[in-house]
Parts: structure tokens; sequence; C-alpha cells
């Protein structure tokens, strides 16, 4: 074994432990693993980590947007004896945003075989594509046909021999500090005609880029390539961090002629500031986002840098996503006929932040308020879907106000959703202790705020009796303390066991005047046994 592969052993045995980054998400981020058999290698078991979009956090969690929404897919290969879960700097930055992260858990010995570890790769590439259209598989219909494969280091150099000769599923190659394998990945980097990222660190001792990246990046046929060398980069620090072994021997490698190195959180940013918007342009379609890949390339790429693709290809999808929408609903329960009552918050009852983080709402989002703004209600939900069936394409907590408005936690009765693209959505609005209601009709959305107003009459909600008219108004019905949708005998149990509480927050206090009396009782009474709309039910 020769040097470079012995320090590298040691670097990366350390690489057990990690720190997981925190960002703020969109998608919780599941977790699972999925092990594929290729028949042609003997039936060659290849596990693979799986991080991916999901509605709540956890192992085995539901797959977000519940199967309406289709994710594209990163397949990562580890360096030299790395655990493959110490890369959750990507995954905890990507999955959010609406990408799976494959790492496949093979070839970690000491005498990995780097032609093994390619063709795992991308028969992982070609696994998740299978399992997307496997009824009987968790991610059946939600695999997008856009897949980036790359690794680190020796997983990096492995990704050049798993995208030679332009496999079909692979959209573009992706790599970080790669370092050359047997097969040479630098000659495999000259039968490679997909768009291609080459991620150097300046101060990579360990692979240096004049014997490694620099010379993959040269031998590339791609007609759009970058090679982004990042200045005080470390070939270690491309991982999740806390690899104290690694960096030790590293250091010791380093020693003479090496650094000043970038810290781990800045190298991370550095590589993220070039890697998210060029997935995003080439797997999300996001067609504003490769201006971005130049602008990094610009501000902080390396002097030997390059940008071999001032033109990139055509991009496929004209629609960035994010839409608006301005929303008008009221409630039964604080409703007086001409507005809503704001004791809750002029009580200081009403929570700051968003209070739907519970069953049976489970909802994510850290939508938070400094200060409540003028005639604030109460929370509630909106969701944007695109079929009525379907589960959320995106989801917001705001701030419902005395005449009806629904306003974003920045003060403005614009809602904004960032990840869904333009298009025709239904919306629901979902408040505690009330039914929840769905739009009568279609919207076409765009970043233009389309508006839709549900207190115009009943008939804006979809469904037979699922407003009520008081004052000219439409009315959400109170009495579903239990938020499931129906208004049953077991709301009336959530209000017995509470009731004479005084200034309190919570589901069956409909009236907002802070204590839960006969007053709540009796708007459950006159509801008992409404029925939301199946769609909507929880």
């Amino acid at each position: 074994m020769n040097s470079r592969w012995i320090t590298l052993a040691i670097c990366f045995l350390s690489f057990l432990l990690f720190e997981s980054n925190s960002v703020t998400a969109q998608y919780a981020i599941g977790e699972t693993t999925i092990t594929f058999v290729d028949a042609s290698r003997g039936n060659r078991n290849i596990s693979c980590l799986v991080y991916y979009p999901a509605t709540s956090a956890g192992t085995n969690a539901p797959i977000a947007g519940g199967g309406a929404t289709e994710f594209p897919v990163f397949v990562y290969g580890h360096g030299f004896t790395i655990d493959p879960g110490v890369y959750t700097q990507l995954s905890n930055t990507l999955t959010p945003k609406g990408y799976i992260m494959v790492l496949p858990e093979t070839e970690t010995s000491f005498s990995p075989s780097h032609g093994d570890f390619g063709a795992d790769l991308l028969f992982a590439v070609n696994g998740m594509q299978a399992e997307g259209a496997d009824p009987a598989s968790q991610f059946f219909g939600v695999i997008k046909n856009k897949t980036a494969v790359g690794g680190h280091s020796m997983g990096g150099g492995s990704s050049f021999l798993a995208a030679e000769n332009d496999p079909p599923n692979v959209t573009t190659l992706v790599n970080m500090a790669a370092a050359e394998t047997t097969p040479s990945a630098i000659a495999a980097a000259a039968n490679i005609t997909i768009p291609t990222l080459v991620i150097a660190g300046g101060e990579d001792c360990v692979a240096p880029v004049g014997d490694h990246q620099k010379p993959m990046y040269d031998a590339s046929a791609a007609s759009c390539k970058v090679y982004y060398e990042i200045d005080g980069a470390a070939h270690c620090r491309f991982s999740d961090g806390g690899a104290t072994s690694c960096f030790a021997a590293e250091g010791f490698t380093c020693a003479f002629g090496w650094g000043p190195f970038l810290n781990q959180a800045d190298q991370n940013a550095r590589v993220d500031d070039v890697l998210v918007p060029w997935l995003d342009y080439y797997l999300m379609e996001d067609c504003d986002a490769y201006a971005l890949v130049q602008s990094a390339l610009a501000t902080h790429g390396g002097m030997n840098s390059v940008d071999g693709c001032p033109t990139p290809p055509p991009c496929t999808n004209v629609s960035a996503p994010g839409v608006e929408l301005e929303v008008k609903v009221a409630l039964e329960g604080p409703f007086d006929g001409s507005a809503m009552s704001t004791n809750l918050s002029v009580s200081g009852l009403m929570p700051l932040s968003q209070p739907y983080n519970a069953a049976p709402w489970n909802y994510v989002g850290s939508e938070s308020i400094a200060s409540y703004p003028a005639n604030a209600v109460d929370w509630v939900i909106v969701e944007l879907r695109s079929s009525r069936a379907g589960a959320a394409d995106e989801s917001k907590a705001a701030i419902l106000t005395a005449d009806g408005t629904v306003l974003d936690v920045d003060g403005t009765p614009q809602l904004k959703f960032s990840t869904v693209l333009p298009g025709d959505y239904y919306v629901v609005v979902r408040h505690k202790g009330h039914v929840d209601v769905m739009s009568g009709q279609v919207l076409s959305l765009s970043a233009a705020a389309a508006s839709y107003d549900f207190t115009s009459a009943v008939t804006q909600a979809y469904g037979t009796n699922q407003q009520l008219l008081i004052g000219g108004s439409a009315c959400m019905l109170a009495g579903d303390f239990d938020g499931n949708g129906v208004v049953t005998f077991a709301d009336f149990n959530a209000y017995l066991g509470s009731s004479s509480e005084i200034l309190f927050y919570n589901n069956w206090e409909v009236d907002f005047d802070g204590h839960v009396t006969v007053a709540d009782y009796n708007l459950y009474k006159k509801n008992a046994s409404a029925i939301g709309v199946p769609e909507i039910q929880l």
C-alpha cells in the first residue's frame, strides 16, 4: 500500500464520530437503508444509507409530498475507510431542500476495489430509479429522473468510473478532493461528456490537486465543466467535521509547506456556495441558479479555478420555485358578525411561535414572530396541494387577523411559498379547534400573488356544509377540538377534561376569551356531527 493510502487510512478512522450542522428546513430529514442486489456480479449486496425529504424527522418516516412530489437523487461515494455516515454536512444542507442522498456502504476496508465501488455507485443510481417505478417501494412515484453521482477522495475518483461513457440515468458528475484510482479516474474522465463539477482543496496534502483533481478536470471531455479550487481547503474537511485523528495525521503530513487552512465551517460554506446552485440548476431545473455558480466562482474560487462552462446547457424548466398567495378566512368561534376577537394576542396568550408541532398536525416549520402584528387573532396553517387527495406540496404557518386577512410572519399579506413551482394548486387552511377547509376550485399561482377569499361565500370551501354564514361572512365551523376534521364525542371529552380553565391557550377554547366555559361547549354542541371533507381529515 503506498504512502498516500496509508495517510488516508490514518485520517479516516476518526470519522466514526460526527457533529451535525443545523439548517432551516422546508423538509424534515428521514433516514433509511436500502440494499440493492447486483446479479451480474454474483448477487453482490450494495447496502446504502439514504437520507430523504420527510414529513417528520426519523428512521423510516413518511416521505414528504404524499407521492405527489418527485425528488432528485445525489449518489455519493465515501472516502478511503470512511463511514458514509460522516457526510451529514451534505445531507443536512441538501435533503431539506428536496434532495435524496444515497451513500453506498461498500468498500470500507483497507483494501478496497475502486472498480467495484464505481460500479456500486452506478448501480445505486439505477437502483433508485427502479425504486421510483416499483409500487412496493417506499419511494414509489417520488424519484425524479435527474441524478447526480459524486463522492469524496476515493469516492470522488470512483465517481469518475461510475460516470464513464455517460450512463443514461446520470445527469451530472460532482466530486470533492477526488483521488486517483485503479482503474484510472483520469483515464475515465476522457470518456465523460456530462456536466462535471470538480471541487478541490488548495491545501490538500493527501490528494494534491496537481496529481489528482486537476488532471481529472483537464482530461474530462465534458463541454460544460468547472474546476473550483478553494483556497485554504484541506482534504479531511470535505466532511462534517469531528475527524480528530484525521486532522492530526493530516497536520503531520502537511507540516511543511502547507497552510494556512480554512476552518471546518468556512470550508463547508465555500463548498455549498457552488454545489447547491449547481445541483439546483441541473437537478431542480432552476434556471436562475447557474448565475450563482458563476458568482461564487468569481468571489470565492481561487486563482487556479477554471470556469469551463461560461454558457451552460439550456435550462429545461423556465419556472423557478416560488409562488405567493393572499388568503382570507374567518373562524366561527371568535367572530362577532363583523370581525374576529383579538383577545388572545391582546392578553398575551397567543404564542410567538407556531403551535402546530404536535399531533395531529406534526408540522415541522420554525415560523415565529418577535411581537404580535396589529389585530392578530391566532395562528393558522396554509397548505398548497397540486391534487385534492394528495399531501401538501408546501405548508406554512401564518397569522390570522381580525378582518380575515392572513399574514406571513414578515407582516405582509403575501404568503410566500419558496419550494413549489408556479402552477395550479388547491388551498387548505387549518386551525386548531375548527374544521379545516379546502378551496372550492384550483388556483393558478405564480410569483405574482393570487388571492382567495373563503369568507365571500360558503361555497368557497370544497364540499357541502363546510362553512357557516354569519353576518354575511362565511366562517370555518367551531368544535373540532382534536383537529381530526370531524366533530364527535371525542371533542366533547377533550373539552370536559379542561372545562373551567382560566387564561389558557388550547384547542377547546374557541371563542378566544381566554377561558374554557360553557360558551365553548355551546359552539361544539351546535356543530356536533359536522364532518370535514375526507381530503382534509387527519
